[in-house]
């Protein structure tokens, strides 16, 4: 506490005896025409920081990943606008040394209570250089999914499928298994079902290639997968997989599972069901 103490003497008495002295004594000094020059000085500079801006986002183009692209520009904000104020700054006639200073014992306070943030700080350089995601992805984070919204040197910001942001600082990304659903554009889709025992496996087979095939949403290259995955106590379990553009997946979930309903049915295939059997006292 008397360190905090002696922190906050020390940036009043900055204040006070530099900062509002020095205000005072420009504005009694100086004339209105260097305000005016240092108003125009101002605007002049906005304007040319944001041309900068605009010439740097041409220039990056589509090289370089979109959260790139949004930290470098963000730096580029962060150096302009730190050489206007300075220079301001100057022209005002305060003395940076004394400010520096301040500034200086003021970080190493804000430091201590600050690791945290600098470790997501860090962690977002991490994520940035190994990309092990994209703007626009669907990951999955724990028990969280959803698409990435904005990604920052601090933290990313994910939109759940039910319109909820998520904000995961980047330490516990970096900590964490992520996992990029559409990272690849071919997703494939698989669909575990049960049939009777003594269902021709060889006509299930064509049955369901077939069903594939007529699926506008189903890519032919990869072939659709067929798989006899196990045999079950109630039937025999079937992996059917499906390859297609990850943007397609809602028309693939909602076509693939109504079209193979009705092929089995319409084929007088049954899906296996658990059964129970009760028995009473006298065994009927």
């Amino acid at each position: 506490m008397k360190y905090i103490k002696n922190i906050y003497v020390y940036i009043k008495n900055f204040f006070d005896e530099f900062f509002l002295i020095t205000i005072k004594d420009f504005f009694e000094k100086k004339s209105y025409i260097n305000i005016l020059r240092i108003f125009f000085f101002f605007i002049i500079s906005i304007i040319f920081l944001n041309i900068i801006i605009k010439i740097s986002k041409k220039l990056i183009g589509k090289k370089i990943s979109i959260q790139t692209k949004d930290i470098i520009i963000k730096v580029i904000k962060f150096i302009g606008w730190a050489i206007i104020i300075t220079t301001i700054l100057r022209k005002l006639g305060i003395d940076l040394t004394a400010i520096l200073g301040a500034a200086g014992i003021i970080g190493i306070a804000v430091g201590f209570a600050a690791q945290t943030s600098i470790s997501n700080f860090i962690s977002g350089f991490f994520l940035l250089s190994e990309k092990p995601f994209e703007i626009g992805d669907v990951i999955k984070v724990n028990n969280i999914m959803g698409i990435i919204d904005r990604i920052d040197l601090m933290a990313v910001k994910i939109r759940t499928f039910d319109n909820q942001m998520i904000r995961i600082p980047n330490e516990v990304l970096i900590k964490t298994e992520i996992i990029n659903i559409t990272k690849f554009k071919v997703r494939r889709m698989d669909i575990l079902f049960d049939v009777e025992y003594g269902t021709d496996l060889d006509n299930l087979e064509n049955i369901l290639k077939k069903l594939a095939k007529n699926n506008i949403y189903v890519l032919e290259d990869p072939e659709p997968l067929y798989l006899i995955n196990s045999l079950e106590t109630n039937g025999i379990r079937i992996l059917f997989g499906v390859y297609f553009q990850k943007e397609n997946f809602v028309e693939v979930k909602n076509t693939i599972i109504k079209e193979l309903l009705n092929e089995l049915k319409n084929n007088n295939i049954k899906i296996a069901h658990h059964q129970i059997k009760i028995v009473n006292d006298i065994g009927i």
